[in-house]
């Protein structure tokens, strides 16, 4: 079954074997959103409604995962930098 939401990044597989787990994302080519957020170039140019919208859209991917589910998630790598 494949969980899917439009603020949440797919997981396309995973690898348990060896001492080293990995997951494998689809590929985003705008980097990764702390990048953008903590630059000292690029934070400046994102005004507040932006910064409020990616909150809103982060909180809705939780949701999602917490309520909307069709599969119970676990999940353990949320970051704040």
């Amino acid at each position: 079954m494949r969980i899917q939401h439009k603020n949440l990044v797919m997981l396309l597989g995973c690898c348990v074997q060896g001492p080293e787990k990995m997951l494998v994302y689809e590929y985003l080519p705008n980097q990764r959103l702390d990048y953008i957020l903590f630059d000292k170039e690029k934070s400046p140019s994102l005004y507040w409604t932006q910064r409020f919208q990616i909150i809103v859209g982060v909180i809705r991917g939780l949701i999602y995962l917490h309520e909307e589910a069709p599969v119970r998630i676990i999940h353990r790598d949320i970051k704040a930098k």
